[in-house]
């Protein structure tokens, strides 16, 4: 009972740790008004959408020597906001203002409506303070001096909240299904005289919460970002919990509107979505999870099949929520097979994987790569082990599919490392098993099967995606990306992992990003010690063997380098060390727990071993401190010495509870962990049932389906409207591209003698600026993914783009107005539509 009692107390004292680590405050002052002066700004965009408000404009202080502190915004006589606020740059003030300081001074403000603001109209204010208290009113766009509050902001709160309870009644039940499991399992046995294993029943719990997820709507995505770009677009995404992650651009600026592109596109789900850009996209070419495509090679797919099953709320929930449960699941059976006998040990390790910060920020990506593998690994062991030739054919029907879906992930840096540990982990398996001796004619005639499977479904996909892959081949960037040799990676690099939990939420200057700082908290010395000591027992086997090679072999690559024929030889040289975490950690956690587990000899509680374990654990929390301090300031600016000496502790006991084998200790602290770092950083989000442009063109309502230029829409300034509203199922001249349009680029570079900069994967942005020559454009390639096209407002021929319409910033209105190409149509929410002529 002391032990007991003592591992609690320890247990809380460090969730009050964990808790101290991510407390924050905010505070709310009156406003007091003066002089007009000091202050200068104006709002551009003020719109009610649901529950939020959206809110963007451009500010600054008349004397640089001030600072514009907050921003608070008014609904009549009811303050909804006082706050810090979003920046951005905004060229077009400088050069309208003459004051070059004022290149930061774009704002936006996305924030919730009051829950007891009643129904009606309401006048509009937005109100900046600066640092000496000094505070003055904006002035308003005239299309924004009125907001309309309606009735649907309560019916869509009633909504939200209700899902709340749902949600949180449902991971009560998960977790008592969990601890009761077994005795739930007797209880339904005894009385349905039939027996119910409580793996199979917990089983049938998660799935069932997977369910209830999807029937609800659940995502994570954070799509509603690109809305607050894009005012001529509606969808009604509802806010359940916490706060959208721009640093997801992949995820919510490309995945998700291709996905919901493919479902407006008609007809739906094609190969070659036509309404982007003139020539089109080939839609098998993405990658991870893929975007929903009327293909034989979707079956192998399976995080699309929702947009062939359902509406588009549960398609997108389906899209977001399959990568964390498949993953869970299949990863939950190979653990059981290394593991055999311990089902919650065996939970508890795929669990720790499946919620780890490197898989929750990469928008559950990773977990998606995890699974096929898994999957294939499962059914090649089952084959070996089952006595039934259709339970063998079928189980071949199964690793076939996943065969077939791993190879379409199309993302090298991560199917590379994985494949090599999952052939290691295959290897060592059959040979503690002696699974070799099963080998017979009905299992190589399953493997058979399986082959051939994945090489029907691959090569039907090859023979529709072949031109669109040698195209992609023949770019500059992602084709022609130089081979890797390894050896880049530094020991802090390796351990930036334990700075999660404050890194994914405060991070400044260039060196990462929250994305790229993900990682595992690897307790590399405690687990050599383990290691050890289980050789000692005469408790390491094969797996435990390979496993540890895999670490090795990591390591190395990360660390020194290949030579640059063994890196072409062995496909390594396509993986950034950095990639490489996504095998390294999945190794790293399913060592741990394999030499955790509990049907092992436990490790003797003397006095020398004890000595020698916290030697180790303080060691390695000293080498994991120092490693982090040499990371870049800007990383470190989140760290006060209070979270730094939590983290020194963390650390210490972690690394004490894992080389004296505690299991539950390590395993549950780990959890802890990841769930306290990952847990704000998720959203949870209702997905729209629909998504819909809301433009001032009335010809679109009858040529919705037409792809030619008269109806093609040119976005200045940002590729993300346009992404936007290709999802609602316009044609656009621009956005993000796998590969470059030729019709587009005939035309700006006849000769061809620029394609370097725009032969690539490329997000394609049109934006006005002072260009010096005849052609009034230039093409510039400011980064390896961005194509910008600057072009100048008021004499560039928009004809050569294939636009019949443009849109564009309001601040843009006055210089395309003298454009002699352009019609000018309507200004909308702070945005200006124009007609190319002659389109």
């Amino acid at each position: 009972m002391p032990k007991i009692f003592r591992f609690q107390s320890l247990l809380a004292f460090l969730f009050f740790l964990i808790y101290l680590m991510l407390g924050s405050t905010q505070s709310i002052a009156e406003p007091k008004q003066v002089p007009q002066s000091e202050i200068q700004g104006y709002v551009d965009s003020f719109v009610a959408d649901g529950d939020k408000i959206v809110a963007q404009g451009w500010v600054a202080a008349q004397n640089s020597g001030n600072k514009i502190v907050s921003l608070s915004v008014w609904l009549g006589n009811t303050m909804i906001y006082e706050g810090d606020f979003k920046q951005f740059e905004r060229p077009d003030v400088v050069k309208s203002m003459g004051r070059s300081d004022w290149l930061k001074s774009g704002w936006r403000i996305n924030t919730k409506l009051p829950s007891n603001l009643k129904v009606g109209e309401y006048s509009v204010k937005v109100l900046a303070k600066l640092d000496n208290g000094i505070e003055k009113g904006l002035v308003l766009n005239h299309q924004v001096n009125q907001v309309v509050v309606n009735g649907g902001l309560h019916h869509s709160r009633l909504v939200v909240e209700g899902t709340r309870y749902i949600l949180i009644v449902m991971l009560t039940l998960l977790g008592i299904g969990y601890l009761q499991a077994d005795r739930l399992a007797g209880l339904l046995s005894s009385k349905t005289n039939k027996l119910i294993k409580p793996p199979v029943l917990f089983g049938f719990t998660l799935l069932l919460c997977f369910g209830v997820l999807i029937c609800l709507g659940i995502t994570g995505s954070s799509f509603k970002v690109g809305l607050e770009h894009t005012p001529f677009v509606h969808s009604d995404v509802k806010n359940v919990w916490g706060e959208d992650r721009p640093i997801r651009s992949d995820e919510w600026v490309v995945a998700t509107p291709w996905a919901i592109a493919q479902y407006n596109h008609r007809p739906q789900f094609p190969v070659v979505n036509a309404n982007i850009g003139e020539d089109g996209q080939n839609m098998l070419v993405f990658q991870l999870p893929g975007v929903p495509v009327a293909h034989i090679s979707s079956i192998a797919k399976p995080a699309t099949w929702g947009f062939f099953i359902f509406d588009l709320k549960r398609a997108l929930s389906w899209y977001w929520c399959f990568p964390i449960f498949a993953c869970l699941f299949a990863l939950w059976g190979v653990v059981g097979l290394l593991l055999p006998g311990n089902w919650k040990s065996s939970f508890l390790i795929a669990l720790w994987f499946s919620v780890s910060p490197y898989v929750a920020v990469w928008s559950n990506w990773p977990a998606y790569a995890v699974f096929f593998p898994s999957l294939a690994f499962i059914s090649a062991i089952g084959i070996l082990r089952s006595k039934s030739k259709y339970h063998q054919l079928a189980l071949g029907c199964v690793l076939g599919l996943a065969m077939a879906g791993f190879v379409l992930i199309l993302y090298p840096p991560w199917q590379i490392p994985l494949a090599y540990l999952f052939i290691a982990l295959s290897i060592a398996i059959v040979v503690r098993d002696k699974l070799y001796n099963n080998f017979n004619k009905f299992s190589l005639l399953s493997y058979g099967f399986a082959i051939l499977l994945a090489s029907f479904l691959l090569w039907e996909w090859w023979l529709d995606a072949c031109l669109a892959v040698k195209t992609l081949l023949s770019t500059i960037y992602p084709g022609q990306r130089s081979m890797v040799l390894g050896g880049s990676v530094s020991l802090s690099d390796l351990l930036r992992g334990f700075t999660n939990i404050v890194t994914l939420y405060k991070i400044e200057g260039d060196y990462s990003n929250q994305c790229e700082i993900a990682s595992f908290a690897y307790m590399l010395l405690p687990l050599i010690l383990l290691l050890v000591i289980r050789g000692f027992q005469n408790a390491i086997g094969a797996i435990e063997i390979a496993l540890a090679i895999s670490i090795a072999i990591i390591l190395y690559f990360s660390f020194i380098g290949l030579p640059a024929e063994a890196a072409q030889f062995s496909l390594w040289g396509r993986v950034p060390p950095q990639r490489a975490d996504i095998a390294l950690g999945l190794s790293y956690i399913i060592l741990s727990g394999m030499l955790l587990s509990s049907s092992l000899k436990t490790i003797q509680d003397t006095v020398p071993i004890k000595i020698l374990v916290f030697g180790v654990a303080m060691l390695w929390s000293i080498i994991v401190l120092r490693s982090v301090a040499h990371l870049p300031e800007g990383v470190l600016s989140g760290f006060s010495p209070g979270v730094l000496a939590g983290l020194f502790i963390v650390i210490a006991v972690a690394g004490y509870w894992l080389a004296m084998g505690k299991f539950k200790e390590f395993i549950y602290l780990n959890l802890a962990l990841s769930v306290a770092t990952i847990g704000p950083f998720n959203p949870i989000r209702i997905a729209p049932h629909s998504v819909a442009a809301v433009i001032p063109i009335h010809s679109f309502k009858e040529k919705k389906a037409s792809h030619d230029s008269s109806q093609r829409i040119l976005v200045l300034e940002t590729q993300i409207p346009a992404m936007y509203l290709l999802a609602s199922g316009l044609s656009v001249v621009n956005g993000v591209f796998n590969y470059p349009q030729n019709s587009l680029w005939g035309r700006l570079d006849v000769n061809r003698t620029e394609s370097d900069k725009y032969n690539r994967y490329q997000h394609l942005v049109f934006s006005g600026g002072v260009v010096g020559n005849i052609d009034k454009y230039r093409i510039e390639s400011p980064s390896a993914v961005v194509v910008q096209v600057m072009i100048d407002l008021e004499l560039f021929d928009f004809r050569k783009t294939g636009a019949g319409f443009l849109v564009a910033p309001e601040r843009d209105e006055r210089a395309l107005r003298n454009n002699p190409a352009l019609t000018y149509i309507k200004n909308q929410k702070g945005w200006s539509w124009f007609q190319v002529l002659g389109a």
